[in-house]
């Protein structure tokens, strides 16, 4: 079994199924408050919708707005005017039109980003059964899969760079593909900051190509990027992000103090640093904790740096981005990104992710226990990926498991939305055995060390 139609039919399903269709935290408020006041108000300001009461707000001029870069409220809005158009709005109906909207922006966007991200598995070299059992693990078994049912920048900032790094792996001496590429970086960027370093780690793919190409590669940057620094000084009189302007949250109830704003705030002192740091990878909240098969990233991100074949590039751009994005998040952010399901930033890296696990699939090949330890982890993986959907922006209170507040919230579901999901998993772990089963049968005999 090696075609992955049946991977894009039932992430599409998933999502159908499992979108949501209530605000549920400030972030997601944010953006449904840009959108409300774009459509229904024709302002940016925040202050007379019904989501004004949102933490994440910011002050100027005698108006509040949304802290969030507006590309993807602006994405949202254009959908709303038009479900608007048809009878459905948040007077009327808000249930429907939020889930109309985060489904056909952040869902379908997901979905494009799935198919370009198995595009670009390919590409690198992944083959047959094992491109499947690797794809499941991306659609299913990471954040990027309980980020995809809620209005949230991350998966889109990662649906773009897969399409992005699909345009680069593509790109030979093409201009226009680089320019394409280029402009995707920036549409990047603008759409969630705190993945700023993707723009300079994305640079060695420029290595070897023609000024002409470096150039096509370069100068979309400067527009989108331009249009965004204007945005923000029309807005609040600084091209700096509000996320990282203090002025803009010195206001009477603001919920962030100066210290804590990303890129400002820093750590006490190493041990603190380092505890966060735990966390952020293994411990609460940790990466490795939430998607257990990425611990193969470690291995494929070795294996792929020394590679050497024509994509070696490719691999070092994905682990270059991780290493930085990372470490940006460990040294520069405290609170893991708030009231949320594991550490919702890392949805961003998915696909760089899914390439550093390409670049283990030849150990894999030769190695059966490796392979039923791959699998075994993508099981588990999707398992605690499906428990993110009940609640992706999960309430925090006294502890920093989201892990164990995600459950309890799905103890207090209906039985039927629990018949539900537990369905939706097992037809999951089902997909992912019956590629598992194929990739094993398509290998010769082995030794098991």
């Amino acid at each position: 079994m090696t075609s992955r139609v049946p991977i894009y039919v039932w992430f599409a399903l998933i999502l159908v199924l499992f979108t949501q269709d209530q605000v549920t935290s400030w972030n997601d408020a944010s953006r449904f408050a840009t959108i409300e006041a774009v459509v229904e108000q024709g302002t940016f300001a925040i202050e007379r919708t019904r989501f004004a009461k949102t933490g994440d707000r910011i002050f100027h001029a005698g108006h509040f707005y949304s802290d969030k870069p507006p590309s993807l409220s602006l994405l949202g809005a254009g959908v709303y005017a038009g479900l608007r158009g048809l009878g459905v709005s948040l007077d009327r109906d808000p249930a429907r039109a939020i889930y109309g909207v985060t489904l056909l922006t952040v869902g379908v966007l997901s979905l494009l980003g799935l198919g370009c991200g198995d595009r670009a598995l390919g590409i690198l070299g992944a083959r047959g059964s094992a491109r499947a059992v690797v794809l499941c693990g991306l659609a299913f078994g990471t954040l990027f899969l309980p980020y995809s049912t809620v209005m949230n920048n991350h998966t889109v900032c990662g649906a773009l760079w897969a399409i992005h790094f699909f345009c680069l792996l593509r790109m030979r001496d093409s201009a226009l593909q680089a320019a394409l590429a280029g402009a995707l970086l920036a549409l990047v960027v603008v759409t969630d900051i705190s993945v700023l370093f993707f723009a300079p780690a994305s640079l060695i793919a420029l290595v070897g190509h023609t000024r002409r190409v470096q150039l096509a590669y370069l100068v979309p940057f400067a527009p989108i990027l331009a249009a965004y620094l204007l945005g923000n000084w029309a807005l609040t009189g600084s091209p700096v992000p509000p996320v990282m302007n203090p002025q803009l949250w010195d206001y009477p109830g603001s919920q962030f103090p100066r210290a804590e704003l990303m890129g400002i705030f820093s750590h006490p002192d190493l041990a603190a640093n380092l505890i966060y740091g735990f966390h952020t990878l293994f411990g609460a909240r940790g990466l490795f904790l939430y998607s257990p098969v990425l611990l193969f990233c470690i291995p494929g991100g070795w294996r792929g740096w020394f590679r050497s074949d024509a994509h070696q590039w490719a691999l070092r751009y994905a682990a270059l981005a991780a290493l930085g994005i990372t470490a940006l998040i460990i040294l520069r952010t405290n609170n893991y990104g708030g009231w949320n399901y594991g550490v919702r930033w890392f949805a961003s890296l998915n696909f760089a992710f899914g390439a550093l696990l390409v670049g283990a699939l030849p150990w894999l090949a030769r190695t059966a226990w490796a392979r039923s330890v791959f699998v075994g982890l993508t099981a588990v993986s999707i398992g605690v990926a499906f428990l993110g959907t009940v609640a992706p922006f999960t309430p925090m209170f006294d502890s920093q498991w989201s892990m164990g507040r995600a459950w309890q919230q799905f103890l207090t579901w209906e039985t039927q939305l629990q018949g539900r999901l537990a369905v939706a998993l097992v037809g999951t772990w089902a997909l992912l055995f019956l590629y598992a089963r194929s990739w094993s049968q398509s290998l010769p005999d082995e030794p098991s060390g």
